[in-house]
């Protein structure tokens, strides 16, 4: 998913634009965001009857704070290539751990970058061996 944050300036035009009477719509086009985008910043930074730049900037610069001070990254997280299937290495029996018998499979996975292509190598060990 590809998004980009709203800066101070279009924040500066969206006070200017509503002041001036202009829709959601075409406040979107002029700056060529999602009027999704344009809709939700203007509902979580209208206060009293009125859309003010200022305010929506030190609410944006204070959820940034929160995020990190709460440890989130502001990067996305990747999901590929998690199994959440069996049991954990930490979960395992005593009789798995000791390699004493045979049968006990252990799986490993290697998914490539997103850039370069989207090969993925699997390795399956009998713990015996």
């Amino acid at each position: 998913m590809n998004y980009k944050h709203i800066s101070i300036n279009e924040r500066c035009c969206i006070a200017n634009f509503l002041s001036l009477g202009w829709n959601l719509r075409k406040i979107a086009k002029h700056l060529n965001q999602n009027v999704s985008t344009i809709s939700r910043e203007v509902k979580r930074n209208f206060t009293n009857g009125k859309y003010l730049a200022h305010i929506a900037c030190e609410n944006y610069s204070k959820n940034r704070k929160n995020c990190r001070a709460r440890g989130k990254s502001l990067k996305s997280k990747e999901k590929r290539g998690k199994f959440n299937i069996g049991k954990s290495i930490k979960d395992r029996t005593k009789e798995v751990r000791k390699r004493e018998t045979i049968g006990h499979w252990e799986l490993d996975t290697v998914v490539s970058s997103r850039e370069k292509s989207k090969a993925c190598l699997s390795t399956f060990v009998e713990r015996k061996s």
